[in-house]
């Protein structure tokens, strides 16, 4: 059995005020337990109580108290005669209702260390627990006073709505901002492109017509990520982004990116495709990949690419890279056999060390199970196999096809298309910027056909070359890699889908140069414009300061006393935990921001019982006169709705219960729809407005 955990005692001046009470009959004996009194305190407690016992009632008079406190119960006459006398000079039950709330918090409290005391000897502390003793506590809610009353200095004033410039329907439709606003929608709205575009994957190409949910696709960094949801559109402008390597991206006008511009300094601005400008830059992505078993080691298969006989497994090396040729080989696990033909040397490959038979163990049998001998390319699993197994494809190619200036630019060449397309994914997938020029072919005066140079920069980062005299050229600093846009042009309109990522980012890869692409949010504008007119107090869980900073730079053009002007109110956290003390800090009228209500700190194990929890904790908060957006993720059963319901807030506790205005965002091909779909204070119920992005797709402006 536990024990009854020790009370926190009250301050002298809380003390005189309960005393006070408690003479003046505004608290009975049995409310206190004495442990939060001082020793003459209890010593008075204790005298009420025989008072009482003998059939006493309150008032009482402080002399008897004082008499049977000191001559029969034993107590120091003076502490008593000291206690008492403050407590006649105070008004009769002077603060009752706000002591007894004090004690009671003071009870919960010790109750709470208690608990915690006792789990932490336990080695183990349930915090949803003592969040639940928190929550189940029960303050005294003072004296019952008739709403006649309460009416005697008028009526009260009339909720205080706070209109929103830059989204006047929805001031039209529901008043403005007040009360409790819980908003949710999908994460990471809005990525249509058109229908035949290629898209990436862990195991190869797809289009944009064939992606469904539960696929994956490679995210902003490279990573495979799964589609979470889909939808189509009819009949929507395109426009064609070509970049600086050649590759292009059919987009939907709204479909949004991250670029980097030059505007004076560098910078990045999310934006949509109307909003992107010739010279903004994307990265080149370096796709990571999986580490899987391949038939032929990669950099064998890379050099016989390069300079193999397409027959037969050997490859021939000039006379200078002999040796080093074969050491590499061999550290692949292939034994070696050189043999000279004139300037040149021919390097038989014999057994892989596989086990097996001999023919099972002979290169060329892989070469052909795999299926290039006599048809050279790259095989699909080598180019989504793991990093350093493609970065040894790619130095296989290159020590034998290809070369490194003296300024330490890289080229390849080949006259096979297949080749060509395979190299230039490979060196795409390594995240190097490529550039592919066609020539002819011209051998001793006779044109043999197109031929096509692979332009690219590589350095000691990512070598792409092991051979000595052609590493040596590479640049030891390290580069980032990025690609420009040098057209934007209209192409009619066409069907587009857009796919919806489980990817933190929001990004995926698209294109054949594996461009990627991004998304927005609405509650930071709602705070901007509400922090011009009252404190704003901004609980972020889902962004980060960086990534909100981008927001509002765009906004006002990156403009640094703007952006101060504009947020001299706003008060940023990352952590919630610090929300009563804040509360003391910044008192009403204010603005609470919570986002998103999905990330809130609870136990998984009870995450809704957690997330309930909160949501009581923050109606209360709203109670006391604040402002409050709660921004919350809809379950995934309503991913891709075409119709607003109350029901999308289900998966943030009782949020759909507590709100006083909910929002629903649905998808839309020009932004998102914002619906009402509850409404305490009007009668408004419905679509407000289609709402898209602007000033760098970080605003919204209603169409």
């Amino acid at each position: 059995m536990n024990k009854r955990p020790k009370d926190i005692p009250l301050s002298a001046e809380l003390e005189r005020v309960v005393l006070s009470a408690l003479l003046a009959g505004g608290l009975t004996p049995d409310g206190l337990r004495g442990g939060e009194l001082s020793k003459a305190g209890r010593v008075v407690l204790e005298a009420v109580k025989r008072v009482t016992a003998d059939g006493g009632r309150a008032p009482y008079d402080p002399a008897a108290v004082s008499l049977l406190a000191t001559d029969v119960l034993g107590g120091d006459r003076e502490e008593i005669v000291a206690v008492l006398a403050d407590v006649a000079r105070l008004p009769v039950g002077s603060g009752a209702s706000t002591v007894l709330n004090q004690i009671a918090e003071r009870r919960l409290l010790a109750e709470i260390l208690n608990s915690a005391g006792e789990q932490l000897t336990a080695g183990k502390l349930d915090l949803v627990g003592l969040r639940g003793l928190l929550d189940s506590h029960q303050t005294s809610g003072g004296d019952l006073v008739p709403v006649s009353e309460m009416l005697s200095g008028g009526f009260p004033d009339p909720p205080a709505f706070m209109p929103l410039r830059s989204l006047p329907a929805l001031t039209e439709r529901v008043g403005g901002l007040y009360g409790l606003w819980a908003i949710a929608g999908e994460p990471k709205i809005g990525k249509a492109l058109a229908l035949d575009t290629a898209i990436p994957t862990p195991s190869g190409w797809t289009t944009m017509r064939k992606l469904s949910s539960g696929q994956y696709v490679l995210d902003g960094d490279g990573r495979a990520t799964s589609v979470v949801a889909v939808r189509e559109w009819q009949n929507r402008p395109l426009l064609r982004v070509t970049f600086s390597d050649g590759s292009l991206v059919d987009a939907d006008v709204s479909h949004d990116w991250i670029v980097r511009r030059r505007t004076g300094q560098r910078r990045v601005v999310h934006c949509q495709t109307d909003a992107l400008c010739v010279r903004d830059r994307v990265p080149c992505v370096r796709v990571e990949g999986a580490d899987i078993p391949l038939r032929v080691p990669p950099y064998t298969l890379g050099a016989w690419l390069g300079d193999g006989t397409t027959a037969a497994a050997q490859i021939t090396c000039g006379w200078d890279d002999r040796e080093e040729m074969e050491r590499a080989l061999r550290e692949d696990g292939v034994p070696v056999s050189a043999t000279q033909t004139g300037v040149a040397w021919r390097l038989s490959l014999s057994e892989d060390g596989r086990e097996g038979t001999r023919k099972e163990r002979s290169v060329q049998t892989a070469l052909r199970a795999i299926g290039v001998l006599g048809n050279k390319h790259i095989p699909d699993q080598y180019l989504r196999s793991s990093f350093p197994q493609r970065l040894a494809l790619a130095q296989g190619l290159m020590d034998t096809d290809g070369h490194v200036t003296r300024r330490g630019y890289c080229e390849y060449t080949t006259t096979t298309p297949a080749l060509r397309d395979g190299m230039s994914e490979l060196l795409r997938s390594l995240g190097l910027l490529v550039h592919v020029s066609e020539g002819r072919a011209i051998i001793r005066g006779v044109d043999k056909g197109p031929k096509w140079r692979i332009h690219f920069v590589s350095d000691l980062n990512t070598p792409v070359v092991r051979l000595a005299r052609k590493r040596a050229r590479l640049p030891t600093r390290r580069k980032s890699f990025s690609k420009s846009i040098v057209s934007i042009t209209s192409i009619g309109t066409a069907s587009t889908k857009c796919i919806q990522v489980a990817a933190h980012s929001g990004m995926f890869l698209a294109g054949e140069g594996m461009t990627p692409t991004h998304n927005s949010t609405l509650s930071w504008q709602l705070s901007v414009e509400a922090g011009q007119h009252m404190p704003v107090l901004y609980y972020d869980f889902e962004n980060g300061f960086p990534v909100l900073m981008s927001r509002i730079r765009t906004v006002y053009d990156d403009d640094l006393d703007k952006v101060r002007r504009a947020t001299r109110q706003i008060y940023y956290r990352p952590t919630i935990n610090t929300l009563d003390s804040d509360l003391s800090r910044v008192p009403p009228p204010a603005f609470i921001v919570v986002d998103s209500v999905q990330k809130l700190p609870v136990s998984d194990r009870f995450q809704r019982e957690g997330l309930d929890r909160w949501v009581h904790r923050l109606e209360a908060v709203k109670k006391s006169g604040y402002n409050m957006l709660m921004v919350s993720e809809v379950p995934k059963s309503y991913y891709g709705a075409r119709d607003a319901s109350i029901g999308a807030n289900k998966a943030s506790g009782e949020i759909e219960f507590s709100a006083d205005t909910g929002f629903h965002l649905l998808k839309h091909p020009d932004g998102v729809e914002l619906h009402v779909v509850a409404n305490r204070h009007g009668p408004y119920v419905g679509r407000v407005s289609v709402l898209r992005r602007t000033h760098g797709g970080w605003w919204f402006e209603e169409v």
